[in-house]
């Protein structure tokens, strides 16, 4: 009975308020293994999920999911801290996600940096799968993407990737060593900053022109 006097009160209810999460957690996971339609999914831990299947292991992830379908089957789910996921190791089942069930799975997550970054889900890449999306995709292509607004950026690229080349018989010359990673990094951001403010400070030259 003095040792526990000695224990300080907040180390006490911490402790208790970890283990009442912690059961609670259990009995969650239960709950919802009962339910109907989903897969079947090894234990996960409260709050982390699966995660601690991937911290603990050395290999790489596709060989852990790889393992993990030999025991759950070809379709498992799994939870990343709060979200759900879905988990296909078969091209039959991979088929059907892209195919008979596009529509279902065609959305993306409400995470707070679509909220925040791409002002309240806007951008393309955050946008929930509907009218707005289905508009701004075919801009993106009909715009964008074509054979000939790329072809209209090839002067540019080549401009970009002449002076890269450049840099790189420089440093070879001078024998440099060379942070391949970090040079082609550089390359693919100058060629895009050279495709997007080229044309806008040609358009604002333009327009501020005498």
């Amino acid at each position: 009975m003095d040792t526990l006097r000695d224990v300080p009160m907040n180390v006490m209810s911490y402790t208790v308020l970890l283990v009442a999460v912690f059961l609670i957690g259990i009995i969650l996971h239960e709950k919802s293994k009962r339910k109907k339609g989903i897969p079947p999914a090894p234990r996960a831990l409260p709050i982390v999920g699966h995660f601690h299947l991937l911290w603990a292991n050395t290999k790489p992830i596709h060989q852990i999911l790889y393992s993990l379908s030999n025991v759950y089957g070809p379709i498992m789910s799994l939870k990343f801290g709060s979200r759900p996921v879905l988990v296909t190791s078969s091209s039959e089942l991979a088929k059907e996600c892209f195919t008979t069930n596009d529509l279902a799975l065609a959305s993306r997550p409400q995470l707070a940096q679509g909220r925040h970054l791409d002002y309240d889900y806007q951008a393309l890449s955050w946008s929930p799968y509907g009218p707005y999306w289905r508009t701004a995709r075919k801009i993106c292509v009909l715009e964008l993407l074509t054979s000939n607004r790329i072809q209209s950026f090839q002067s540019k690229r080549m401009r970009e990737i002449s002076n890269a080349m450049k840099s790189l018989y420089d440093q070879a010359i001078s024998k440099k060593i060379i942070n391949m990673k970090y040079f082609l990094s550089k390359l693919t951001f100058k060629v895009l900053m050279s495709m997007i403010v080229d044309d806008l400070l040609e358009k604002n030259f333009n327009s501020h022109s005498l």
